[in-house]
């Protein structure tokens, strides 16, 4: 079915799908004016029109100063709009399908954004089940936001800290996205260690002789224990998980780390190891000073494994053990370790119980034990059927689908996983039907990661001696700030305190999770609120001074 225009009584022009008109018949300028009026918007901060219609009601929000994000279920619409006014959507967000409007929410919406949701009658009578998805990929975007600021306040300091404290070993680590594409049309397995990992372990053993085995840090000791070669075990874990990776390495031919991970992983890995570091705002200076290709993965280390495999040229890229749900009332599979962790539903939420070995590891790396109780949602089941998941895993599935939306014209996504939720954009194949159409594997990658060369030591400790001296004008401003006896005296030391951080992007990163948690509490404000920013600013300094010195020496 195809929009069909018409007048409206007035003389202006209308719209309607099939027999229901999505702009007024009578007067569809009146009528957009009548739909919203100032006060229902003047506290949000993100404002969402179901319906872009012809235009009317985005002229009137316009109007009253909102630039609206319209999502359009019907895309002819959006085009004819488009077409023939495009100067009305200038600036404004405009989504036909939820792929796209996903990716933009999940990079723009904040846990304490007001969202008011605006939608025609006409609309919602038109398109339904459009609606009700849009409804819910609000309240799921608000939810990771959520997810995402406690992430940034529990652990964006630790990630800080681990970056610093290994900042020397870059002078012995080659960089793992600087490899050309040594897998260009090789198949990649990305094996996770999701209890349906059980039943396909056995035939990665096969896999490896078709393509590269990149196994997350969790899911190696399963593969090692059963003999199967790895190319790289990939690690980006906060976290001491040393055993894990000593267990494996008699069985990996690289390791391949994020350079925010726990130092102590960085010596358990096999004898060739790399490293990568995260992109994003965070490191992004960072990575620029030096010289390397940061990596865009998600909030997952699965994503860095495949992010790894696809600029390494891999095709097709298979998912194994990627179960993103709780299928079997477990998270982990058999001999990971952590397989005594059990998931039972409790009404509406999930129980979930870790055991003392992981709670004692949660403790020793002083990161916030996570809840013994959490809500779920139910999402579609690989093969069919329903399967519960929390909203951190719809987090990560999100992350592939988006991954395969955008670059499905450039490369195969299979997850064979079998078992646990499906994955939009993935196709669902088992494991031994997938093997049996593969031939023998003959890349190069190995060559390529013997063959890889570190970054050269003059060149780490400059960037090193940068940060540290970056960081002493931040920390002697904030602290004269916090001697001030008048209030000129303390806007005229805050505003040297903004300019002295601008210069240290490190300082930053380090401060942002406690400057997040007093901006989200509201019993500090005022002066009070100000006072407290301006201490952890100056602790934040002094950390990465004390840091940086360190390393310096570390990496002489």
């Amino acid at each position: 079915m195809q929009p069909e225009l018409f007048l409206a009584r007035s003389g202006a022009p209308s719209i309607r799908w099939g027999r229901i008109p999505l702009e007024d018949v009578e007067d569809p300028w009146q009528a957009a004016s009548d739909f919203v009026s100032a006060q229902q918007v003047e506290r949000a901060k993100v404002v969402v029109l179901f319906g872009l219609g012809l235009g009317y009601r985005v002229r009137r929000l316009r109007q009253l100063g909102v630039t609206p994000l319209i999502f359009e279920p019907c895309a002819a619409i959006a085009d004819l709009v488009v077409e023939h006014a495009p100067e009305m959507l200038e600036g404004v967000p405009l989504f036909s399908d939820f792929s796209s409007l996903r990716t933009h929410l999940l990079e723009q919406m904040k846990t304490d954004d007001a969202v008011v949701l605006l939608v025609p009658p006409a609309y919602r009578m038109a398109f339904p089940e459009m609606h009700d998805q849009l409804v819910e990929q609000l309240r799921e975007s608000h939810a990771l936001a959520t997810l995402r600021r406690n992430g940034v306040v529990e652990r964006s300091g630790l990630i800080v800290r681990n970056t610093l404290r290994n900042l020397g070993h870059l002078a012995d680590l080659p960089s793992a996205t600087g490899l050309g594409k040594p897998l260009a049309g090789t198949p990649a397995f990305i094996v996770s260690a999701g209890p349906s990992l059980d039943r396909n372990v056995e035939a990665l053993a096969h896999a490896a002789k078709c393509g590269a085995i990149l196994a997350v840090n969790t899911a190696a000791p399963v593969l090692a224990a059963r003999g199967i070669p790895m190319d790289a075990v990939v690690c980006v874990e906060g976290l001491r998980v040393s055993d894990a990776l000593e267990a494996a390495a008699p069985h990996a031919a690289s390791s391949l780390f994020d350079l925010s991970t726990h130092p102590d992983n960085l010596h358990a890995g096999s004898s060739r190891s790399m490293a990568f570091l995260a992109g994003g705002p965070r490191f992004a200076p960072l990575a620029s000073a030096l010289g390397l290709q940061p990596l865009a993965y998600g909030p997952s280390v699965a994503t860095a494994a495949l992010s790894l495999a696809f600029q390494m040229g891999a095709d097709p890229i298979v998912l194994v053990g990627q179960d993103l749900a709780f299928s079997e009332g477990r998270m982990y599979a058999t001999g990971t370790g952590r397989e005594a962790v059990r998931v039972e539903i409790e009404g509406d939420l999930l129980r979930f119980d870790y055991g003392e070995m992981l709670m004692a590891r949660f403790r020793e790396g002083g990161v916030k034990t996570p809840s013994t109780h959490r809500p779920f949602v139910w999402t579609e089941g690989w093969g069919g059927g329903r399967v519960p998941a929390t909203h951190d895993l719809v987090s990560f599935r999100r992350w592939f689908e988006s991954v395969a939306y955008h670059f499905r014209q450039q490369r195969r996504f299979i997850n064979a996983t079998e078992g646990g939720a499906s994955i939009q954009g993935f196709a669902e194949e088992s494991l031994e039907t997938l093997l049996q159409e593969m031939k023998p594997r003959t890349d190069d990658l190995q060559r390529s990661i013997r063959e890889a060369s570190p970054l050269p030591l003059a060149q780490v400790e400059k960037v090193i001696a940068d940060i540290h001296n970056s960081a002493l004008p931040v920390r002697e401003s904030a602290r004269r700030w916090l001697q001030a006896k008048s209030e000129s005296r303390r806007r005229s030391l805050a505003e040297e305190v903004r300019q002295a951080a601008r210069r240290a992007p490190m300082v930053n990163a380090a401060a942002e999770g406690a400057i997040t948690a007093v901006l989200d509490d509201p019993g500090i404000q005022g002066a009070a609120q100000e006072r407290k920013l301006f201490e952890i600013i100056a602790e934040a300094a002094s950390d990465v001074l004390e840091l940086s010195a360190k390393t310096k020496r570390r990496a002489k």
